[in-house]
């Protein structure tokens, strides 16, 4: 069965991780953080880059984003294959979505990150000092591919930064001259940054490549062009998070959308499922969500209850996981 069918995953920040993120909290306040989180959140609104050069800047990020952020990339990086070994780190920021990859495949032998802020830079490498695999981790600081790479390695990973970049489409090509075998590319789940996500998603399948997640099919987007796929994660928020964004509830719901392109061919693992792709709704009698079938449609599903075993599954079903008949999941 894929590795996310529908049941929850230790999406928490690694507590060797945490630990090294409150020493570096430690040694600044609450409300410098908040003042600092203000002013990037203001610097997104607005349209404007924000370069991360102050340390205060970088910890505030990480005491507002890198919950959610992390969480995001272990959800994602879960659907790739247990023996992934190696990866860049693209606009790695601190090595986010690195220390998910570590934890997932902990037999990894190689990463590279990449991240322009030379103090994110900084950050990163002391955060990562005592871990196994991530300490021996390379760090360039390019804004452009690389001219040359140690090794090729199994994966490209871009969270949270492709739709960043000045030229996205440049990195595609590299990936793809590189023949580096797994794209990996996480991004806010808005409507500009899906666009973005099925433009490269088209312009590769034309190449030969595979959708490996979260489409089930290599057919054409069934949304319409006013919609756009996303997904929901559901992260708790600790007291410092709570105060430098200046937010009362202990959770917070992040919507992301994710594309994993492989250049080898590849087909859903069975002919029969779908991805659920909105929120799954509990009504009087029974369960609907809608499915994104292999056949490259979009199906409602009613599951009453009087379906008892397929019932069953549906009550365990989350927003982004497969859904399978009971034949199938069996």
């Amino acid at each position: 069965m894929h590795p996310f069918a529908g049941t929850s995953l230790d999406l928490e920040i690694p507590e060797i991780f945490q630990r090294h993120l409150d020493l570096l909290f430690a040694a600044t306040t609450p409300n410098a953080l908040k003042e600092a989180c203000m002013e990037i959140s203001t610097a997104y609104r607005t349209g404007q880059p924000f370069l991360f050069r102050e340390k205060v800047s970088c910890l505030a990020y990480f005491a507002s984003r890198l919950p959610a952020t992390y969480a995001v990339a272990y959800r994602v990086l879960s659907e790739l294959p247990r023996s992934l070994s190696s990866w860049i780190d693209v606009g790695a920021g601190p090595g986010t979505a690195s220390w998910a990859a570590a934890t997932l495949f902990p037999g990894a032998s190689f990463n590279l990150c990449i991240e322009q802020s030379h103090m994110m830079t900084a950050l990163g490498k002391e955060l990562v000092l005592s871990h196994p695999i991530l300490s021996k981790s390379q760090w360039l600081p390019n804004s452009s591919p690389p001219s040359s790479i140690p090794s090729r390695p199994d994966a490209l990973l871009f969270s949270y930064s492709l739709g960043e970049l000045k030229n996205p489409q440049a990195w595609i090509e590299w990936w793809w001259a590189e023949k580096i075998p797994f794209l990996v590319i996480m991004e806010p789940g808005t409507p500009a940054r899906f666009a973005l996500l099925r433009e490269i998603r088209e312009k590769l399948l034309l190449r030969g490549a595979s959708v490996i997640a979260p489409c089930t099919h290599v057919g054409h987007c069934p949304l319409l062009k006013d919609d756009w796929c996303h997904f929901s994660l559901r992260i708790p928020r600790g007291r410092l998070q709570r105060h430098v964004k200046g937010a009362q509830l202990g959770y917070e719901d992040e919507k992301y959308a994710y594309l994993i392109i492989s250049r080898e061919n590849y087909r859903p693992p069975t002919p029969t499922c779908g991805r659920i792709i909105g929120p799954v709704r509990k009504e009087s009698g029974g369960i609907t969500f809608t499915l994104c079938t292999h056949e490259a449609k979009l199906e409602k599903k009613w599951i009453a209850k009087r379906e008892k075993e397929l019932y069953a599954q549906a009550k365990k079903a989350e927003w982004g996981a497969w859904f399978f008949s009971v034949q199938d999941g069996e």
